[in-house]
């Protein structure tokens, strides 16, 4: 899954991707993780662990918990670890919802 540049709406004051929503379920986390695209460029297709770390809000154990588990895929590109912006969309969309805490009577 990549992001088309046509889905791109705008770029936000803050530097991030506006997106057109055409996969309602998946683009918060497409919005989410896009925030990393700078006004000048495209989004980006992978990030650095650090970056996905910040883009995601998951931590950084839980990262490599998960590459290791097999549900985030990183590549290699020489010595850096990059996650697919794809594989970082979908890892974020398959993640459960949060459960809502029980309250005291």
């Amino acid at each position: 899954m990549s992001i088309p540049a046509e889905q791109i709406s705008s770029y936000g004051p803050a530097g991030e991707a506006r997106l057109h929503h055409a996969d309602p379920p998946a683009a918060p986390a497409v919005e989410v993780l896009c925030r990393i695209a700078g006004p000048q460029g495209p989004p980006k297709l992978a990030f650095t662990i650090d970056e996905f770390v910040d883009a995601s809000g998951v931590g950084r154990t839980n990262v490599y918990k998960a590459m290791k588990e097999g549900r985030l895929r990183a590549v290699k590109a020489g010595s850096r670890t990059l996650i697919p912006i794809e594989d970082a969309i979908a890892f974020m969309t398959a993640l459960p919802p949060a459960r809502p805490h029980a309250t005291a009577a």
